[in-house]
């Protein structure tokens, strides 16, 4: 895991688990995936989460309708692995909504080294999966997560959509995927980073080798996600290829600093304006020549434009721009 995200979502049904995630990926919330098995000794905490999708029965169904195994699983699970640390709500993705109530109660009495949820919200995925386990009306699941998610208010405002302009959100495409792998696997500019986060691909790694090993966050390998067709899942391998751009500042500055650009171009287009009538490729192109602290003594435009380049605030810069992907900040 990149960061610890605001989102996520746990079920053992990998379908059920995939078309939630991906449906949220497309609407532009990043959407952490945990399926859910017996040993979950690799999961990390993530203090930072505002929303967890869960599924009731993880693991099995209930006994003769007793409940509180299925409950104190999906408490063991916040106490153990997730460890909240701040206020955040449970939305229960589960064709058994009516056992909402019972879980925020167990909850609320048993849970005594995390926080407890503001809410338990339920979900019934029978109203939006058709039978082969596929969202079959995206918009009003996404209405209702939206509207479930304002029991804790600043969990609402990630679903919210744009108001003052509609923008066209930036889906990339395997061919642009490709084209930047391409650039950061080829030859380096610039000495090593030595201190590379595991699971990242080794210097010594080619772009063919790196596309056929599966990628632990998302249980398929980077081939697999490009010949998806998936908005969602191609939006996640986009992440991931920017998060490996910033593991190789240092060693290909001119590059990542083109992948870093279009990104704060992308945010821009992105954004709602604070002018209807304001262009916002306009307003990025201000934007570019405004100070701004995080380049230093440089305006942004000259820090694009040089022909040297400072790799370790490009590095801080993309940092930081993955963090904002991740929803680290509020």
């Amino acid at each position: 895991m990149l960061s610890s995200p605001r989102v996520i979502a746990i079920d053992d049904e990998p379908d059920h688990l995939a078309c939630l995630a991906n449906s949220l990926n497309r609407r532009g919330v990043p959407c952490f995936q945990i399926p859910f098995t017996e040993d979950l000794a690799d999961i990390e905490p993530c203090p930072d989460v505002r929303v967890i999708f869960a599924d009731l029965h993880l693991g099995g169904g209930a006994l003769a309708g007793d409940h509180s195994t299925d409950f104190s699983t999906i408490g063991a699970l916040l106490e153990d692995q997730i460890k909240p640390s701040r206020p955040y709500i449970i939305l229960l993705w589960t064709m058994y909504p009516v056992q909402a109530p019972g879980l925020r109660t167990f909850l609320n009495e048993r849970l005594h080294d995390v926080m407890i949820p503001a809410a338990v919200v339920p979900l019934d995925k029978a109203n939006y999966l058709d039978a082969a386990g596929r969202v079959r009306d995206e918009p009003a699941l996404m209405r209702d997560i939206a509207a479930g998610s304002m029991k804790l208010p600043e969990a609402g405002t990630l679903f919210k959509e744009t108001a003052s302009k509609e923008v066209e959100r930036y889906r990339p495409t395997p061919e642009e995927i490709i084209d930047r792998l391409h650039r950061l696997f080829q030859e380096a500019e610039g000495p090593w980073d030595e201190a590379v986060p595991p699971g990242f691909p080794e210097r010594d790694t080619t772009m063919k080798e790196w596309l056929d090993v599966e990628l632990p966050d998302f249980s398929q390998t980077p081939r697999q996600m490009l010949d998806s067709g998936d908005d969602g899942t191609l939006f996640l391998l986009d992440r991931f290829v920017n998060a490996i751009a910033t593991s190789r500042a240092l060693s290909h500055p001119h590059v990542v600093r083109d992948i870093v650009r279009l990104r704060l171009g992308t945010r821009f287009r992105e954004a709602p304006a604070s002018d209807p009538d304001d262009e916002l490729e306009d307003g990025f192109e201000r934007w570019l020549d405004a100070p701004n602290p995080i380049f230093g003594d440089e305006l942004p435009r000259q820090f694009f434009d040089t022909r040297e380049v400072d790799a370790t605030r490009l590095r801080e810069i993309s940092g930081l721009l993955d963090s904002l992907d991740d929803g680290t900040f509020s």
